[in-house]
């Protein structure tokens, strides 16, 4: 496992590191993060098989423009966090104060979400779990305290101007597969603490051919 300060990274919370970041997940997949504050201006890619593992006192920090309110929620781009890799495991993290959603699994398959606790998203579309067109899905042991709605099943979908229908289209069908099913999703043993939206819930997206046995 590659430590991310042989990069030359000063963990101070003052420098944006996110290029080198990515760059040692593109590199060595497997990156481990020591005590430190690390400063991010974009999200970071993750390939498929990496892994980030960090000690009890390491915090990404993302820059207040770290996202953008225009891009089209549910549609694949480049900056969702986890696209259709295989293969996913969350453990043992604690995300505050998102400006988005918190964790957006799109086209996914075998994800074990555990032991993640998510506070401080007291705004509008601070989501806590969301998911697009998954499948195989388990969030158990986890704490989520969110304004908005707390853990999503969605489909695909997208809010802007252009042409919506191809742009869902292209999202979930490309490389030669389909990502047109959302399947097999346990939740269980989680404490949920909503304030204004849904602890759980399917949609509002739900463009899909099948959502079944959640």
């Amino acid at each position: 496992m590659k430590n991310i300060l042989d990069y030359g990274i000063i963990p101070d919370g003052k420098n944006d590191f996110s290029a080198y970041i990515e760059s040692a997940l593109k590199e060595y997949k497997n990156v481990y993060f020591p005590n430190g504050k690390y400063l991010i201006s974009k999200p970071i890619s993750m390939p498929s098989n990496s892994k980030i593992k960090a000690d009890k006192n390491a915090e990404i920090i993302a820059k207040d423009n770290c996202f953008n309110y225009d891009c089209c929620y549910g549609v694949v781009t480049n900056e969702d966090l986890i696209n259709g890799n295989e293969n996913i495991e969350i453990d043992g993290i604690t995300i505050r104060d998102s400006l988005v959603y918190n964790i957006k699994p799109t086209a996914c398959k075998n994800i074990h979400i555990s032991n993640v606790k998510i506070v401080g998203c007291w705004r509008y579309n601070s989501d806590g779990i969301d998911m697009h067109n998954c499948e195989d899905v388990v969030i158990d042991n986890c704490f989520l305290r969110t304004f908005d709605d707390s853990i999503c099943v969605k489909g695909f979908d997208c809010y802007y101007d252009g042409d919506v229908e191809k742009a869902v289209n292209e999202a979930m069908y490309r490389n030669g597969k389909a990502y047109d099913v959302f399947k097999n999703v346990v939740i269980k043993n989680c404490t949920i603490w909503n304030d204004w939206g849904k602890c759980l819930e399917i949609g509002a997206e739900t463009r899909a051919k099948e959502i079944y046995n959640i």
